[in-house]
């Protein structure tokens, strides 16, 4: 097998580091396409598609060739006969689950291979024969490919698809993170009262205030932000003013979901400790000393829609890193003085924090280190403490709560 470039999976590093640090999402596979036909395969066609070979259905993520248009449109079907006679389908969509990078010589003869539907359809579509396939997922499957129409694919190729599988799979798990933090914030109706929106209670201090150095988000909270409050240009410039970076939002985004760290890494598909470099960071960025307290505040500053818990007033929105905080108000309602007898324990706030977002009490004790019984004993003291049961414990934390 020839020996595999380090400047190769260095050149692909660089570029799809690059495109990490990127809030944009509509193009950033035509980006690492344009490499992976450039500068790596020497190839012909990119292409990019989504299959689910139980329903034989699937679609193109994305198309591109190296001199002119494919003619194929990103979200378009993918012909029949790629999904039922084509050497891909025969082993991926057929087999036990493969994430293989492989050549359609490795699974067919040429002469086997020109036999096929398949075959017929990407001469007829593309104009090449040879192609080289490179899994991100195997169910349903989801995969990059490369095609010539002359030479075919050599071992260095095959190497180089094998070392750069983990880096792209891990890209692609990122990019479609973003496109659905994108799409939430977007789906939010206008004025929705975020911080910034420069309604009613707000002061008019936006996110320009306090704990912010004036960093040019106050300019961003007139009335151009209260008619777009929440959508995605705006939540970008929240991010922006806070240091937060698009990997750090994906981050967010998992713990909003109620993920633990090794569910973030597996999503995200990285490390564990990379995962609690970034938690570390975003807890450091929102001055929150629990993941709980910072996804409320993420809500609060618009970096994430409204997910299950009700929406804070702008009156209770806190300002990161104010330094007249007040040691009696809870980090789960930070412009709230604790009322007396109310005052949660740092472990309570934890384990409270974790129930409200839905974690049942056996994984909060695998989350916090603890025993079930533990867990059963914080959550009876909060109970005592608020004045409520587990359905409404979203509402106490956030403040909302009434009592009668």
């Amino acid at each position: 097998m020839s020996s595999l470039s380090v400047r190769d999976y260095d050149h692909v590093l660089d570029v799809v580091t690059s495109v990490l640090g990127s809030f944009e999402t509509a193009t950033p596979w035509r980006v690492v396409g344009r490499e992976l036909l450039h500068s790596l395969f020497r190839a012909e066609v990119f292409l990019f598609a989504d299959v689910d070979y139980d329903i034989l259905d699937g679609r193109w993520v994305e198309t591109m060739s190296a001199v002119s248009s494919t003619g194929v449109e990103p979200g378009a079907s993918l012909p029949d006969e790629l999904l039922s006679d084509h050497p891909f389908s025969w082993h991926y969509g057929h087999g036990a689950g493969s994430t293989a990078v492989l050549r359609v010589s490795d699974l067919a003869s040429p002469l086997v291979f020109r036999g096929t539907a398949g075959y017929r359809m990407i001469s007829e579509l593309f104009g090449t024969g040879h192609a080289l396939a490179v899994p991100l997922r195997d169910k349903p499957f989801r995969a990059l490919g490369v095609l010539r129409g002359a030479a075919d694919f050599g071992d260095r190729d095959v190497a180089l698809g094998q070392r750069i599988q983990p880096l792209l799979t891990a890209f692609d798990g990122h990019a479609r993170q973003l496109e659905r933090w994108r799409a939430g914030l977007a789906s939010e109706p206008a004025g929705s009262g975020r911080v910034g929106s420069g309604g009613a209670g707000s002061g008019g201090a936006g996110l320009g205030g306090a704990g912010l150095g004036g960093a040019g988000l106050g300019r961003a909270s007139s009335g151009r932000a209260a008619d777009h409050a929440g959508q995605p240009r705006e939540a970008e410039q929240v991010a922006a003013t806070l240091e937060i970076t698009p990997r750090e939002i994906t981050v967010l985004v998992a713990l909003a979901d109620g993920l633990t760290a090794a569910g973030i890494a597996r999503r995200l598909n990285i490390s564990v400790r990379t995962v609690g470099n970034h938690l570390t960071s975003l807890y450091r960025k929102l001055d929150a000393p629990d993941r709980l307290t910072a996804v409320l505040r993420a809500h609060h500053l618009g970096l994430l829609p409204p997910r299950g818990l009700p929406r804070p007033s702008p009156s209770q929105v806190p300002r990161p890193r104010a330094p007249e905080a007040d040691p009696r108000r809870t980090p789960l309602s930070p412009d709230r003085p604790a009322a007396a007898g109310t005052a949660l324990t740092a472990r309570e706030r934890q384990v409270a924090g974790l129930a409200a977002a839905g974690l049942a009490n056996r994984r909060i004790a695998g989350e916090l280190a603890l025993s079930v019984r533990t867990v059963e004993n914080h959550l009876r003291l909060v109970y005592r403490k608020l004045g409520v049961g587990r359905e409404r414990l979203g509402e106490a934390l956030h403040g909302d709560h009434q009592t009668t």
